[in-house]
C-alpha cells in the first residue's frame, strides 16, 4: 500500500459510512481507474476509484459525489448545465464541482475541459450567489482538511441544529430556507426544510437570478412556485406594485 493510499484511508475513516471490509474503506468495492470519467483530475481519480458511490462526512453535511452508474449524485451529470447550473446567471461552466454541502455550497476545480490544470486550487462557490473564493490550494489540501474535522466546512451553529432536527443528510439530500434567506435576516433550524439536493441548487439559483433583476429599493411581496416545461420546481419573486 502506498503513502497516498494510507492518507486516503485515514481521511475515509472520518466518513459517515467508512465501511468494514478489509482494504475497502467504503460501501462499494474499488473500481478500475478507467471506469472514472476522463475529465476527473488525477488526484480525484484515486478517490472515486475507492468510493464510486460517493461519500458523506459530518452527518451528511459534506458530500463527495460519485461516478456514473454508481452514485445517486453522478459527478459527470452534476456538472452538466441542464442539471442545475442553468438556473444561475454567469458562467458556472468554468468550474467543475466535485463536492458540496447540504446548504448548497459547491467545491470545484477549474474545469479541465475549459483549460483547467492539475495545479488548479479548490474553489468554494457561495451557496446563495455562487461567488468563487479559493478554499484550498490543491485537491490534496482540500481532502486533508476533511481529516481535521468539520470546522473548515461548517460555518454556522444552525448547521448542527438542523442535523438534530432533521437527522443525518443523505448524499442526495439538501436543505433550503423557507422563505429564502434573501428575504429573512435571522434563521434557525425551523427556517429550513429538506429537499432533493438538485432542487436546492435550482431554487437557490432562481432566488439569486430574481434578486439580480430587481432595481435598488424594490419591495418583494413574496415568492411564487411553479413547474417549468421540464418538470422542474422553480420560483419567482412577486413584486409590490403601487
Amino acid at each position: 500500500m502506498t503513502e497516498a493510499d494510507d492518507r486516503l484511508n485515514e481521511i475515509l475513516a472520518f466518513a459517515d459510512d467508512p465501511g468494514t471490509a478489509a482494504g475497502v474503506p467504503g460501501g462499494a468495492p474499488d473500481i478500475e481507474p478507467n471506469s472514472v470519467p476522463e475529465i476527473v483530475p488525477d488526484t480525484l481519480r484515486r478517490w472515486l476509484g475507492r468510493r464510486p458511490d460517493g461519500v458523506t462526512f459530518f452527518r451528511g453535511f459534506l458530500k463527495i459525489y460519485g461516478v456514473p452508474g454508481q452514485s445517486v449524485i453522478d459527478v459527470e451529470q452534476w456538472n452538466e448545465a441542464e442539471c442545475w447550473k442553468f438556473a444561475w446567471p454567469g458562467d458556472l461552466d468554468r468550474y467543475w464541482c466535485f463536492a458540496g454541502t447540504a446548504m448548497g455550497e459547491q467545491f470545484a476545480v477549474e474545469n479541465p475541459s475549459r483549460g483547467g490544470t492539475a495545479a488548479s486550487p479548490v474553489y468554494s462557490l457561495d451557496p446563495l450567489t455562487m461567488a468563487p473564493s479559493v478554499f484550498a490550494e490543491s485537491l490534496e489540501d482540500f481532502f486533508a482538511l476533511i481529516g481535521q474535522g468539520p470546522e473548515a466546512f461548517v460555518y454556522e451553529d444552525v448547521t448542527w441544529d438542523l442535523v438534530d432536527r432533521h437527522g443525518s443528510f443523505g448524499l442526495a439530500d439538501g436543505v433550503v430556507a423557507v422563505p429564502p434567506r434573501i428575504l429573512q435576516r435571522q434563521v434557525d433550524a425551523n427556517s429550513f426544510m429538506t429537499m432533493p439536493y438538485k432542487t436546492v441548487m435550482i431554487l437557490n439559483g432562481d432566488c439569486f437570478s430574481e434578486a439580480s433583476k430587481c432595481p435598488v429599493g424594490t419591495q418583494i411581496a413574496g415568492i411564487t412556485t411553479y413547474t417549468d416545461e421540464h418538470g422542474r420546481e422553480r420560483i419567482r419573486f412577486r413584486i409590490w406594485t403601487s
